[in-house]
């Protein structure tokens, strides 16, 4: 579980990247008047930073867990909520738009493959049985679009 540990200690380090590149290409393309959900671009900036903050909580803050199997499942989620947000709505945004869309780049080339292996690594090293994994890994991805809400209606109150 080590080198699980070493190699999940990246994932914020790419979901930051990929905020990074989110914010950029939605104020250079002007992009946030087609989010109807989005009031402004410092709401957009503002709930990516909790979001970014909690991702290093999350991976770095070891010691918040109660146990290393809760850390393990934590970890699981939110490597599963990565891995499914890769797809939507990047990539399929992109597919359906026929586009870049912000966040593409960084979520195909970078957040999927990477996900795709820890997500990997769980299933080969057994961790959890597989119906657990696949549980959290669909938890991770709805509790990843609730935050995205919960963020952003945090991020209106101070804008």
């Amino acid at each position: 579980m080590n080198i699980l540990n070493r190699q999940t200690s990246l994932l914020p380090i790419l979901f930051m990247l990929h905020n990074i590149e989110e914010v950029a290409a939605i104020h250079f393309t002007n992009a946030i008047h087609s989010l109807s959900f989005i009031h402004n671009i410092s709401q957009f900036i503002i709930a990516v930073l909790l979001f970014t903050i909690l991702s290093f909580i999350i991976v770095f803050r070891k010691n918040i867990y109660k146990t290393n199997t809760q850390y393990q499942y934590t970890i699981l989620g939110f490597t599963g909520m990565l891995f499914l947000n890769s797809f939507f709505p990047h990539i399929l945004s992109a597919i359906y738009f026929r586009r870049y869309t912000p966040g593409v780049i960084t979520a195909s080339f970078l957040i999927l493959p990477f996900s795709g292996f820890i997500l990997w690594k769980f299933h080969d090293l057994k961790i959890f049985p597989v119906k657990k994994q696949l549980i959290t890994i669909f938890t991770g991805g709805i509790i990843g679009l609730l935050l995205v809400f919960i963020f952003l209606g945090i991020a209106y109150i101070f804008t």
